[in-house]
């Protein structure tokens, strides 16, 4: 029996937007510890920039500063990844040592820990970030563009919705086996997270994240799918015959075909993963996965559709269907993993 989730009909309207705007913002927490930032507290802290790195999976900046009458302490200020600071007009020149920075934001649950989440980035009277124009800069690139692509090759973007959300952040569209959902009860962050040795993010979870973009590229040989968020690149063996002997890696061995313009491709040979199956469900030695990549719209989007199967950790198969938007405006920027910034992500 297989669990399905498909919310997926039409290209996305302002209603959506509206929907995303609320859903982004969990989702560029998806890797941490809930508890590590206290989203109902809110500090201002004014300093001078010290150090800057950045670096994936998230950059930072230290401030030699304080909070109100406060003593001056050190206070690391975590953005976003790169590539998603680049869309919001930012790179490595935007700041310099020295800078003079107020920023506003969550400060870490931990008092001891002189870190901050922004809401709200200036530079004097300069507003550098401000996060709710960032994730409605986010959803309103959901909307397709006029023209669209005439094969799956080009720039991506994955479409938020609730079943997506759920499959990143919480894991529950999925059905688990005893052992499943042992692991997912046992799952933490600090210590288990795939992330904390600049390990890759695995597909399907890769494939769905919306501050992924993806990258397309077709020969007569393969199909190459690279992503900017943690610089991975999955090649897709087309119409090939090959045994594969190497040993099993974060994103399996893909072999795919055409039928007619849509692209299936089915993948095995796993590595274990703490998010090979979600957020918090680790992957067997047994995982398969089976996608289709579909032009809709004119070009303007692609359905991408999947059927997960790991009986060692899902109770049954899931069937899961989402949308990427054409996006050739964006530059892409693909960003490798440093591993300090990796831990310090995952434990500031």
């Amino acid at each position: 029996m297989f669990r399905h989730c498909s919310r997926i009909s039409r290209l996305p309207g302002r209603g959506f937007v509206a929907l995303a705007v609320a859903l982004l913002p969990s989702l560029a927490h998806s890797h941490h510890s809930k508890a590590i930032y206290d989203t109902q507290a809110t500090v201002t802290v004014t300093g001078s920039v010290t150090r800057i790195q950045w670096t994936s999976p998230h950059a930072y900046i230290t401030l030699e500063g304080k909070v109100g009458w406060g003593e001056t302490r050190a206070w690391m200020i975590e953005l976003l990844n790169p590539a998603s600071m680049g869309r919001a007009g930012w790179n490595r020149s935007t700041l310099v040592i020295g800078d003079e920075l107020s920023v506003t934001g969550s400060p870490a649950s931990d008092s001891s820990n002189a870190s901050v989440y922004p809401y709200l980035i200036y530079r004097g009277e300069e507003r550098l970030f401000a996060d709710k124009d960032f994730y409605e800069g986010e959803a309103a690139t959901n909307s397709p563009p006029e023209t669209g692509a005439t094969s799956i090759a080009g720039i991506w973007k994955s479409v938020e919705t609730d079943d997506v959300r759920a499959f990143l952040t919480s894991s529950t569209v999925q059905e688990l086996t005893p052992q499943g959902e042992n692991y997912r009860a046992s799952y933490d962050d600090a210590t288990m997270n795939f992330a904390l040795d600049c390990g890759q993010l695995p597909a399907p979870a890769s494939m769905l994240l919306p501050s992924n973009t993806k990258r397309i590229a077709i020969t007569a040989e393969r199909v190459v799918i690279e992503s900017d968020y943690d610089g991975s690149r999955r090649e897709i063996r087309l119409n090939s015959g090959q045994i594969h002997t190497e040993p099993p890696t974060t994103q399996g061995f893909s072999t795919g075909r055409w039928e007619g313009s849509v692209l299936v491709v089915e993948s095995s040979l796993f590595a274990p993963n703490s998010w090979g199956n979600g957020r918090g469900i680790r992957s067997g030695t047994g995982k398969t996965l089976t996608e289709r990549f579909q032009l809709r719209d004119d070009g303007r989007a692609i359905e991408y559709s999947f059927t997960l199967n790991d009986p060692e950790m899902l109770a049954a198969p899931l069937a899961f269907s989402a949308r990427w938007i054409y996006r050739p405006d964006i530059e892409f920027l693909p960003d490798q993993c440093s591993l300090d910034s990796a831990r310090q992500f995952l434990n500031p």
